[in-house]
Parts: C-alpha cells; sequence; structure tokens
C-alpha cells in the first residue's frame, strides 16, 4: 500500500549487542569507580586535619590510605578504601591508648618537640645520650610534676609526661567523609551505566 510505513528491527544485531552489555558495563562502572574513589581520597584527606580531625605529625597516616577497585566482572566488583596503619582504627573510633612494651607512655613537651608535636628523638634515646642527667619523676614524687626531665645546670628541664594511659576520642572522619561523598558515587555509577547503555546501542 502507498502509505504503509515499515519498519524492520536487527534482530541479531540487537542481540549480540547485549552479549557485550556486561563486559560495557562492567568497564564503565569500574572507571567510574575510580575515578569517584580519587576524588573521594582528596576530599577525605582534606578534611582529615581539618576541625575535628587529627594533627599532621610524620604524615605517616596520610599516606597510608590507599584505594581502588577489585573484581574482573560486574558479580564481583566493588570498590575498596582503608589504611594499614595500626592508628587508623583509633583515630576513626577512638579508644585508650596504653604502652605496649614500657610501664609509661612519654607525651613529648614543647622542649622535646618539633612544631608539628613530633618527638625529637624518644624517651629512650635521650636516656641513652645524656646519661644520668636524665630524670624519672613519678607520680608519688614531691615538688616536680610526673614526667622525664633533663638537667640542665641548676635547672630542671621537662621533656616528656608521663602517663599509664590515654583516652582519645575519633576524629579520623572517614565514614563521615564517606556518607557524605556516597551519593555522588552513586550517580557517577548510575551516569557510567548509562554510557555504557550509549556505546552498546552505537555498536
Amino acid at each position: 500500500m502507498a502509505n504503509e510505513a515499515e519498519l524492520k528491527f536487527d534482530v541479531r544485531g540487537f542481540a549480540k549487542a547485549l552479549q557485550k552489555a556486561p563486559q560495557l558495563l562492567f568497564e564503565e562502572m569500574d572507571d567510574a569507580l575510580k575515578k569517584q574513589g580519587l576524588e573521594f581520597d582528596r576530599k577525605f584527606q582534606r578534611n582529615m586535619t581539618g576541625r575535628p580531625g587529627v594533627m599532621t605529625r610524620s604524615g605517616m597516616l596520610r599516606r597510608s590510605f590507599t584505594q581502588g577497585t577489585v573484581g574482573r566482572n560486574l558479580d564481583d566488583l566493588h570498590w575498596l578504601y582503608g589504611s594499614n596503619s595500626p592508628y587508623a582504627r583509633i583515630q576513626e573510633k577512638g579508644g585508650v591508648v596504653k604502652p605496649r612494651k614500657a610501664k609509661w607512655l612519654t607525651i613529648p613537651t614543647q622542649n622535646a618537640a618539633t612544631a608539628s608535636g613530633v618527638a625529637k628523638e624518644s624517651a629512650r634515646s635521650m636516656f641513652q645520650r645524656f646519661g644520668n642527667r636524665m630524670v624519672f619523676i613519678g607520680p608519688k614524687s614531691k615538688g616536680l610534676s610526673p614526667g622525664i626531665y633533663l638537667k640542665d645546670g641548676k635547672s630542671m628541664q621537662k621533656m616528656f609526661h608521663i602517663a599509664k594511659s590515654v583516652k582519645i576520642k575519633g576524629r579520623l572522619g572517614l565514614f563521615r567523609t564517606f556518607k557524605r561523598h556516597r551519593p555522588f558515587i552513586i550517580r557517577k555509577v548510575n551516569e557510567g551505566i548509562g554510557t555504557a547503555l550509549m556505546r552498546m546501542i552505537q555498536k
């Protein structure tokens, strides 16, 4: 008939495109997760030292965080972010710090610390270097407050505070930052799925 409209479907081509869909989806989702992982890392690193974040000293904790995707197909693709630092968990959750091999924790005073609060050297090292010029004052001693002192002529400089334990609050903010960033990750992954579908149609 003269006014008929005819539509033809390439069923084989469509079926072939569907076979490639899982791989295309995997590639786009993997790429989206990696990009968002880098963006999350930048935001977390920036927030880590902001209030109420942790003080940066040696930078080892900051450098210990890594991110990436694992899995070779859609069934097991997932994104991981974390740290292998033994300090990360307690900085995130909070808790009580106790000495492992010594009787006391030693916290450097301004006399023994750098501008960022890191001890210039350990109390053990100072005892070895200065010998009997280093003096330990216990909690039951009278006069000077408990701590480790360095004799300097007639004066005594307090180099370290001492404590049996120290309770710290969780302040790293990893999960707090992730909670805020999670909607952006989901949005970017959904955009990746849309891109994969467009690639499938075009092919």
